[in-house]
């Protein structure tokens, strides 16, 4: 066993990396002490425990700021790609409405030209039936 602010027993589990120190709480000694912790340095063992560690610590936090510059591109690529479908869609939105307010425009027209001719087919149909005939067909 070892005492609050002490090292870990012969034979116990390696001490912790520097920079921390042993603060066993007086329910963690009751527990058996470092044994109780179950070998959470297990990982450091076989060396110089501080020195493997901070090797560990520091490849790791290298592999998670590869992955973070990674999904940060990614995310970069999405938002400008995000942006470039956002313009498209306002430009489609534009042409959809012209393209609605022509068919109107036309399908107004068409509707009046449709109007005007039946009315000279009826007036035509009225004239022959008079007896005068249309002034074309002579």
């Amino acid at each position: 066993m070892r005492a609050a602010g002490g090292s870990p027993s012969a034979g116990g589990s390696p001490a912790p990396p520097p920079g921390l120190a042993w603060t066993a709480s007086p329910r963690l000694m009751r527990a058996g002490g470092a044994e109780a912790l179950g070998g959470i340095y297990d990982e450091f063992e076989g060396g110089d425990a501080g020195a493997e560690g901070s090797a560990v610590l520091r490849e790791r936090a290298a592999k998670l700021q590869r992955r973070c510059d990674v999904q940060g591109r990614r995310l970069l690529e999405l938002e400008e790609r995000a942006a470039a479908l956002e313009r498209e869609n306002g430009e489609l939105r534009r042409d959809r409405e012209t393209l609605v307010r022509n068919i109107s425009v036309l399908y107004k027209t068409a509707v009046e030209e449709i109007g005007r001719l039946r009315k000279r087919l009826t007036d035509e149909m009225v004239g022959a039936a008079r007896g005068g005939g249309s002034s074309r067909g002579r």
